[in-house]
């Protein structure tokens, strides 16, 4: 049996400006969301097509927070994945999450979803290179993380910004100051210069392993397998083999076709 990962985009988040999470929507209404939640289970009900024989392995909620999501709207697409794929009864799945709207609530329907990692996205603790990127005050962030370091729930990954760290001294404090809530592990979402890759070593390399992945701590790190991807949702990308193709990530159009595979994706050069 073929094992595939299959993504889920939920694009919506109030933290973050255009310009770092440019496949974010920031603007929205309960309306706007639940058109696009429906029109993202129609979507997942007609990928389904054809993949009997294939086995999810990985289920990825991504780019925008879960937290904006109602717990009901979160579980009913987990049921309905469920219904129409065959789940890996270890299926490893991770959801991306924004610290506002993070609380011991949001905590618990993580924890419903087969243990998830928690992909947390965590710039900075610089203020400024915080306020610049539209994001909420250090200490905001860092009481979210308190939710899952108070239930002792380690199963994070703080996602950190070089180009908000741009000094060996801002990104020293970003890490320590996040490595105090004991996270799994530690990501990025740009590439590290040299001098950035020495200063994370010596900030992390006693507690945490250097894997492909980022920075883990001893038995979590987890390697991302080079399967297959069937991607759903606005801006997803699917990835078969050689072939890689990418839904449109205009939200009216997308609602609009969101069953018709062959209107809604373009070829990934």
């Amino acid at each position: 049996m073929d094992p595939i990962r299959l993504f889920l985009s939920l694009p919506f988040q109030r933290d973050g400006n255009s310009r770092d999470y440019p496949d974010c929507i920031r603007e929205f209404k309960a309306p706007e969301l639940n058109r696009y939640l429906r029109a993202l289970r129609e979507e997942i009900v007609s990928a389904a097509e054809g993949l009997e024989d294939c086995e999810v392995t990985e289920l990825v909620f991504g780019v925008g927070s879960f937290c904006h999501i109602p717990q009901d709207d979160l579980e009913e697409l987990y049921r309905l994945i469920g219904e129409r794929f065959r789940l890996s009864p270890r299926v490893a799945v991770t959801l991306c999450a924004a610290p506002r709207g993070f609380d011991f609530y949001r905590l618990n329907a993580a924890r419903h979803l087969n243990q998830a990692m928690i992909r947390f996205l965590t710039p900075s603790l610089d203020e400024n290179a915080l306020s610049d990127a539209g994001f909420c005050p250090a200490s905001e962030l860092l009481s979210a993380l308190d939710v899952c370091f108070q239930a002792g729930y380690h199963r994070f990954c703080c996602v950190v910004s070089p180009r908000r760290n741009p000094t060996a001294e801002q990104l020293r404090m970003t890490l320590a100051g996040l490595q105090e809530k004991r996270p799994s592990g530690f990501c990025f979402d740009a590439a590290l210069s040299a001098e950035q890759l020495r200063t994370v070593s010596e900030t992390l390399g006693e507690t945490y392993r250097e894997t492909p992945e980022g920075w883990f701590l001893p038995g979590t790190e987890r390697h991302a397998a080079e399967i297959d991807q069937i991607g759903c949702g606005l801006a997803a990308v699917t990835q078969v083999g050689e072939a890689r193709v990418q839904a449109s990530a205009d939200l009216d159009f997308y609602c609009a076709h969101a069953a018709d595979f062959e209107a809604l994706v373009h070829p990934i050069p």
